[in-house]
């Protein structure tokens, strides 16, 4: 139920003070609902508030992913050789300067071909994956080889790749076309030869 207030308003032109305080006490019955009328500044800042939130997560979302989030939600090798699809396998190492500059860039495509393709990251520091990096003949990184979905070579890329490279050969793996519109495409690289010398063996990520 509506209120209404309990004084008579009173008669002839109110002040511009008289009004805005009317305004904040009076509550008004319009088409059956309660409006409380009142300075519009609590809403604004809620506003305010709801764009800097929205903004944050598009750029943590968006520039933010690191390498490690990366590897760590990547496709396990042995699950992309046995599900059919086409896969990207990067090669890659933690001290990389140049993998986690393309991070974000990698994450992007995967957001919009990881339905079809894998994506595969395989750390070079890791043992485990050394027949793949004699295999492929990784002597950089990031190292980016394509497969189809037989696990058939397509082509490789190499160093720091402009996008429309990435995407244009995954794009094409998607579409399970044979040919590939870049290969054999070099760009800088962080070389094995720049790895940090340690003394100690660590202990790298299961499949990464």
């Amino acid at each position: 139920m509506a209120m209404r207030a309990t004084s008579a308003l009173p008669r002839g032109p109110a002040s511009a003070k008289t009004r805005s305080r009317r305004c904040r006490k009076v509550t008004c019955a319009a088409g059956g609902s309660e409006e409380t009328r009142g300075p519009p500044g609590g809403a604004l800042a809620a506003g305010a508030v709801a764009v800097g939130a929205t903004l944050y997560v598009v750029t943590k979302l968006g520039n933010g992913v690191d390498l490690d989030t990366l590897a760590s939600t990547s496709t396990p090798l042995e699950v992309a050789s046995t599900n059919g699809k086409p896969s990207v396998v990067e090669f890659y190492a933690d001290w990389c300067e140049v993998c986690k500059e393309l991070a974000p860039q990698v994450y992007e495509v995967e957001q919009e071909y990881g339905d079809r393709v894998n994506f595969v990251l395989l750390n070079i520091e890791n043992n485990k994956w050394a027949p793949e990096v004699s295999a492929f003949r990784v002597d950089g990184v990031p190292h980016f080889v394509f497969l189809d979905g037989e696990g058939t070579d397509r082509g490789e890329a190499i160093g720091k790749l402009p996008r429309n490279v990435l995407e244009g050969n995954v794009q094409a793996l998607a579409e399970n076309r044979k040919d590939l519109p870049f290969t054999k495409v070099t760009g800088a690289t962080s070389s094995l030869a720049d790895a940090p010398v340690s003394n100690s063996n660590p202990s790298p990520r299961d499949h990464s």
